[in-house]
């Protein structure tokens, strides 16, 4: 959801969009998606600034599908000509004072049905709101546009400066994920196996001290049934101080999945040293059913530090089949409860890192020639 914040400031109108990735709960700390200004001038050159710059965030898909769009005026007079524009042109023209003040709206008319068919078409609703100073969300943003200094903004968004910087947050975003965290290896027994069917029970969590979170650790336990016997193949557990690079909170879907992931990506790499044979069958089983429905397809990823993860992931079927299921938590399941306790392990470790617990250790495959 986006929230255009449209608020006078001496002879100008400043726009803030700020996105936020929960609909139902707005926040100061929102995103800053763009910011620019409209110099104070006839209500629908305003009216069809405002609509033309949405037009130019939604050609360049920085406006998503189904993404709803809320006008947060807080100019009464504003906000009345942009209740006026709802109605038809023709049931206008009694409140034309001349031609000049027609064609003006008949302008704006035009660029806010251009605008209406793009949203239309992206099922994106738009919503047009007089916002009370009231509202103490609000009076924080009032307070963000007060400090703006009005010379730095551009009549329209700056679309290219945009993209540069999604594709650089996209690419800081990848990184400090995918980074390899220090850890330790823990050997126990070696044996020769062919593995090509493996089961992964995986768990994540995070620690909330009143509303700071203060951990974020994972677990999970890997089995191998080639045989039809059920073998601990690999423990897994681990810490990582996520708040120190990446600004997100309370996002627990990241945890649970980060943990399937790094088990992912150890079987990758025991494929590429040819320990495990490519197109191994992998089932994750977690007790997380978002995760699980973004999966099949039931619904839709919204998050962009969980979307690193999911291509990650998807790169990975490339060398094996990969499954989820769903598992009931803290139930009667061992082997969740198993990664669960993981979890905790990794929430008592002093400082970021990860332990890796090889229960047993695979021969290279000998191929025949």
């Amino acid at each position: 959801m986006i929230d255009l914040y449209i608020h006078k400031k001496e002879s100008n109108y400043i726009i803030k969009a700020k996105k936020r990735e929960n609909e139902n709960k707005r926040s100061c700390h929102d995103e800053t998606v763009f910011s620019f200004c409209i110099k104070d001038k006839d209500k629908p050159e305003i009216l069809k600034n405002v609509y033309n710059s949405l037009i130019l965030y939604s050609k360049s898909m920085l406006i998503k599908n189904k993404e709803e769009i809320c006008l947060r005026i807080l100019d009464k007079g504003l906000f009345d000509a942009f209740r006026k524009s709802r109605k038809s042109l023709g049931k206008m023209r009694d409140s034309f004072t001349s031609n000049d003040d027609y064609e003006k709206w008949r302008n704006a008319f035009e660029v806010k049905a251009e605008l209406i068919k793009i949203l239309m078409k992206n099922k994106s609703p738009l919503n047009i709101i007089y916002d009370t100073l009231e509202d103490n969300k609000t009076l924080e943003v009032i307070k963000q546009i007060e400090n703006m200094d009005v010379s730095q903004l551009n009549k329209y968004p700056d679309i290219d400066k945009q993209l540069k910087i999604n594709e650089e947050m996209k690419s800081l975003m990848k990184e400090c994920v995918l980074r390899e965290i220090k850890g330790d290896i823990e050997e126990t027994i070696k044996t020769e196996s062919l593995i090509s069917n493996l089961i992964i029970y995986s768990d994540g969590g995070i620690s909330i001290k009143g509303n700071i979170e203060s951990g974020h650790s994972y677990g999970s336990v890997i089995f191998d049934l080639s045989d039809n016997n059920e073998k601990c193949f690999i423990k897994l557990k681990g810490k990582i101080d996520l708040l120190r690079y990446i600004d997100t909170k309370h996002n627990v879907d990241f945890m649970e999945l980060y943990a399937a992931y790094r088990s992912l990506k150890i079987i990758n790499e025991k494929i590429k040293d040819k320990e495990i044979l490519e197109g191994v069958s992998v089932i994750i089983r977690m007790d997380n059913k978002s995760n699980i429905d973004i999966f099949k397809g039931l619904k839709k990823n919204s998050s962009p530090i969980n979307k690193v993860l999911w291509d990650e992931i998807e790169s990975f079927s490339k060398v094996m089949k990969i499954d989820m299921e769903w598992v009931k938590g803290h139930d009667k399941d061992i082997n969740n409860n198993l990664a669960d306790e993981l979890v905790n392990e990794g929430r008592k470790m002093e400082k970021e890192g990860e332990v890796i617990i090889l229960n047993t250790e695979v021969k290279p495959l000998k191929r025949k020639i």
